[in-house]
């Protein structure tokens, strides 16, 4: 007797293969794979999500920002973000 049974799935994967900043226009550069990972990677870009749920009637936003467009936003902040250095 089995204990389990198995079925094989097959599946869908969405790949990213290009970015553009939603300000500027401007093409995320891609970094050249060196590992055997199947995914594309890119340069420094900021994405933002937000998820409006007013009223039960919501709606998802999604944009990205070259790193001019991110510092240049940032920029117009009346109180300043908070930066960290990353410990490596």
């Amino acid at each position: 007797m089995q204990k389990r049974n198995y079925e094989e799935v097959k599946h869908f994967e969405c790949v990213t293969k290009k970015i553009i900043c939603n300000k500027c226009g401007k093409e995320i550069p891609i970094i050249p794979n060196r590992s055997t990972n199947p995914h594309t990677e890119f340069e420094d870009y900021f994405h933002g999500e937000m998820r409006w749920d007013y009223c039960q009637k919501g709606y998802d936003e999604q944009f990205d920002l070259c790193p001019d467009c991110f510092n240049k936003l940032i920029e117009t902040f009346k109180i300043p973000v908070d930066r960290y250095l990353k410990h490596i």
